[in-house]
C-alpha cells in the first residue's frame, strides 16, 4: 500500500479524534498523486475531498488496501499495517500541534528517502512532502 500521512513537526497525527489541521493544497496535491485511483480511508477523511475522488471507506479500511492502493490515514496507528506499506507520503505542517495520536513507523529503518517538495500551503507558509520508498532486501 502507499500510505499517505500528514505530521506536525513532532510527528503528531491528531488530538482528541481530530486532525490537526487540513490544508486545501495539500488535497489538491494528495489528487494530483492519485488522479483517478481509489484513495481507502475513514469516512471522517472522506469529508476532505467531497466528490473530489473516490474514497473507499469501511471500519478495517487500513486493511482493504492492498499493493499499489492508496491509503490515507489521520486519526488512527499505522503500525498494525506498517509491514504492507511499501511506500510513505509524509505532508509535514512545520509547526506544533497538540497530539495524542502520533505517527508510529520508525522511517529510518527500512524506507528510503526517494523526493521531497515543499510548497506554500493555503493555511500554511510552508509544507514538505517527503515521499519514502521501502529499501529493497
Amino acid at each position: 500500500m502507499i500510505l499517505i500521512v500528514c505530521l506536525d513537526s513532532r510527528n503528531g497525527m491528531a488530538f482528541n479524534g481530530r486532525r490537526q489541521s487540513r490544508d486545501a493544497r495539500v488535497i489538491d496535491d494528495i489528487l494530483d498523486i492519485v488522479r483517478d485511483r481509489p484513495i481507502y480511508a475513514s469516512s471522517y477523511t472522506k469529508r476532505l475531498f467531497g466528490e473530489r475522488a473516490e474514497i473507499r471507506c469501511g471500519v478495517k479500511f487500513m486493511f482493504n488496501a492492498g499493493p499499489g492502493d492508496f491509503c490515507f490515514i489521520e486519526t488512527k496507528s499505522v503500525s498494525a499495517v506498517s509491514d504492507r506499506v511499501e511506500k510513505l507520503i509524509i505532508y509535514r505542517w512545520n509547526r506544533h500541534y497538540l497530539s495524542d495520536v502520533y505517527f508510529d513507523i520508525d522511517i529510518s529503518e527500512g524506507f528510503v528517502l526517494e523526493d521531497t517538495y515543499e510548497f506554500e500551503g493555503k493555511s500554511h507558509p510552508a509544507i514538505t512532502r517527503e515521499v519514502y520508498v521501502r529499501e529493497k532486501a
